[in-house]
């Protein structure tokens, strides 16, 4: 595992976790999958699949999720504030609001709603 916190977090919720609840029995090991709109825009291109720290506010009834305004691996106060994580495949050159994506949904209450 990376040891930036913040890459040690979505690395630990990503494989070890899983492992983890295996081992303890669990029939649902992986993080919840679900879709959500885009809150706002995201630039960041990459050649892999990236795993963005978010939260999801739920408002007028559908679910927008929003990345963390400071989105590096040695950062750890977005931890605190992330209740998802947004998937963004190779493929894609930079997320507009609006946008519908798939998101993990991390441990933990929903706090985001409007």
């Amino acid at each position: 595992m990376s040891g930036n916190p913040g890459a040690s977090f979505v690395g630990f919720h990503l494989f070890a976790r899983p492992v983890i609840s295996l081992m303890l029995g669990a029939d649902q090991p992986l993080l919840p999958e679900m879709s959500a709109f885009m809150g706002t825009d995201y630039s960041r291109v990459n050649n892999y699949t990236r795993f963005v720290r978010a939260r999801l506010v739920i408002r007028d009834g559908m679910i927008h999720a929003y990345p963390a305004v400071i989105d590096e691996s040695s950062v750890m106060v977005t931890i605190k504030d992330s209740d998802c994580l947004i998937v963004v495949p190779p493929e894609a050159r930079g997320l507009k609001t609006g946008d519908k994506v798939k998101v993990l949904k991390l441990p933990g209450e929903l706090r985001g709603q409007e």
